[in-house]
């Protein structure tokens, strides 16, 4: 037997090996079972508020919506701002399309071209103008307390 038969060997075998892993890690993977919502999820009482700026999203801003609107969170509990930050495309139209068949989920959008001071409109101010209409009672940014009296730990960025 050569070096060649002896190194194909050695590959078949691992090939085999390699193949009996997947197979066993998968079903493994398969008979994890599934998590259950903790009852405490049933009596959440915390209001949120999802600012999205948005400038010529049009091609992406229906896949966030979506995203948004197949949250586990209660949707009598959250609503969503979309900011539009002078939009040339139809993004506007989009996100009030949207809005009509979101059913219980709040879908706000604010154009920044009819609010006062837009002037020098960017994504910083897209943002706080969100969150100047905000009801939510949690902002991420710095964990900690705002209106209600959940907190959140430190070290996440973005705004919920």
């Amino acid at each position: 037997m050569g070096p060649l038969y002896i190194l194909t060997f050695l590959s078949c075998l691992l090939l085999i090996v390699y193949g009996l892993l997947i197979v066993w890690y998968f079903r493994a993977w398969a008979s994890i079972p599934p998590v259950a919502q903790p009852a405490a999820w049933r009596t959440w009482r915390t209001w949120i508020t999802v600012v999205v700026p948005a400038r010529n999203e049009e091609e992406n801003i229906l896949r966030c919506l979506d995203s948004l609107a197949a949250q586990s969170y209660p949707k009598h509990l959250y609503e969503v701002i979309v900011v539009d930050d002078h939009s040339t495309d139809g993004t506007v139209e989009l996100v009030e399309a949207f809005g009509g068949r979101a059913g219980d989920l709040t879908i706000r959008c604010i154009r920044l071209s009819e609010q006062e001071g837009a002037r020098t409109a960017h994504k910083k101010w897209a943002i706080e103008s969100g969150i100047r209409l905000a009801r939510g009672q949690l902002d991420r940014r710095h964990g900690r307390r705002l209106h209600g009296g959940a907190r959140l730990a430190g070290g996440y960025s973005g705004l919920l």
